[in-house]
């Protein structure tokens, strides 16, 4: 086969006689004693010509690889249909990139640096070029991929021809690209964009764009303005719309069906955390009740799917919520506010931070139960916690019941007096409050 001046090869005409208009042919070719392959779909035969032309553009890896010129030649040594495996999606803690099932697009496996990766490409109907893109086979299922896939839901376009994610904060950009680098995604990849507020200054633009570049290591790629940013966002940018497309078929996999797979494992459930969290990192916001110092934690999500599909994780952990029109309004009863402030929600955005720690430290439940049990320094007797507390004593052996069932105390006999002692559980909640009241404090004094 010689290659013209485009660097093109026509592929000898009997050797598609066995393959079917749209099979996905793996091309294998040599030049001296270098090898390298490429892949192609198969064309629909034109019906003025006997056998398939197939006139293919060698990639451009391969010409430098080959260091090629017009009039080289180079052989055909073999063409391979790749055909599409049905493999089980999850297995102990990672998810197989095989098993996605995608239109359109092919999937061949390969090893590097002796692990194992996946290559989707895609090409035209009419057999035009390939254009690959690699991620690791495997990904593991943990809370930092939980916490990547959370992001991407809330702050990342589901269709189109770049992979992004968009947000006002720089550390939640460090920890998208940080796990797209363990996917597989180099880092070189990247570019970003500033949008900015048209207010700003060009000082403050170029300042902006200077910082986001050292903290990352990407270039800028370009600059918008926007009335609706108070000051700058960025967005992370790959421009391919197959990356697209695989990155939210894994998306919607591991949203849907790990639900299933969450009993009986922790990966799952730990993953779930993290997911929950930075969703309503990038889509949530919370509203304070004048009436009673409760608060609302709303997010906006406009496809009917994710939001079944996130109101069922929300159930894995006794989180209740309702969906109205495209919101979703989310309880923040004593069970949903613990996990929120453990897990650290809202963690890096003022505002809704201070919201969220003002309304948990102010809740009057809270702080009574908080007030109580610390007050518990050793074993106490429903005598004693009554005192303690300035409380009846039919109060204090309905509080301190109420507690032991609810998981706080455990209790013990001793000299025919029952006495109540904390569970690490309790523990816990009074480590979740002390630091939420550091957390407020801390918060208060910032501009």
């Amino acid at each position: 086969m010689i290659v013209d001046k485009e660097y093109r090869i026509t592929l000898p005409k009997k050797s598609f006689e066995k393959y079917q208009t749209n099979d996905f042919i793996r091309v294998s070719i040599r030049k001296n004693s270098n090898d390298a392959y490429f892949y192609l779909r198969t064309p629909t035969k034109q019906p003025s010509r006997k056998y398939r032309q197939v006139r293919r553009k060698i990639p451009r890896e391969i010409i430098k690889k080959f260091n090629l010129k017009e009039g080289d030649t180079i052989k055909l040594v073999e063409l391979k249909k790749v055909n599409k495996q049905r493999i089980k999606s999850f297995r102990k803690d990672y998810f197989d990139l095989l098993s996605l099932e995608l239109k359109d697009l092919m999937v061949d496996t390969f090893l590097k640096n002796g692990e194992k990766w996946v290559r989707f490409w895609s090409s035209s109907k009419y057999g035009g070029s390939a254009k690959p893109i690699e991620l690791k086979r495997y990904i593991p299922i943990n809370r930092k991929l939980g916490e990547f896939f959370g992001l991407m839901q809330a702050e990342s376009r589901k269709y189109g021809y770049h992979f992004d994610f968009t947000n006002i904060l720089i550390k939640e950009h460090k920890i998208f690209l940080e796990v797209a680098e363990i996917l597989g995604i180099d880092r070189k990849r990247w570019k970003f964009g500033l949008i900015y507020n048209p207010q700003l200054s060009k000082e403050d633009i170029n300042s902006s764009i200077k910082n986001f570049s050292n903290e990352l290591t990407i270039k800028c790629g370009y600059m918008t303005k926007s009335k609706t940013i108070t000051k700058v966002a960025y967005s992370s940018y790959i421009s391919s719309k197959i990356l697209n497309h695989v990155m939210n078929s894994i998306l919607k996999k591991l949203r849907k069906d790990l639900v299933s797979y969450i009993m009986h494992n922790e990966y799952a459930k730990e993953f779930y955390r993290g997911f929950i969290i930075k969703y309503i990192l990038g889509d949530g916001t919370i509203t304070l009740h004048k009436n009673d110092n409760g608060a609302s934690i709303v997010l906006s999500e406009g496809d009917y799917q994710s939001r079944i599909d996130f109101m069922n994780i929300l159930k894995l952990f006794n989180i209740n919520s309702t969906s109205y029109s495209i919101k979703i309004t989310i309880s923040t009863d004593l069970n949903s506010i613990l996990f929120f402030m453990e897990n650290d929600l809202f963690d890096g955005h003022y505002k809704n931070r201070k919201k969220l720690l003002s309304s948990f430290i102010s809740n009057y439940y809270i702080k009574t139960f908080f007030d109580r049990l610390n007050e518990i320094k050793e074993p106490t007797s429903i005598r004693k916690f009554s005192i303690a507390n300035k409380i009846p004593y039919n109060t204090s052996n309905m509080a301190l019941h109420r507690y032991k069932k609810r998981g706080f105390l455990n209790s013990f006999k001793e000299k025919n007096k029952t006495l109540y002692h904390l569970t690490p559980k309790a523990e816990k909640y009074l480590d979740v409050v002390s630091k939420a009241k550091e957390d407020l404090t801390t918060l208060s004094r910032c501009p």
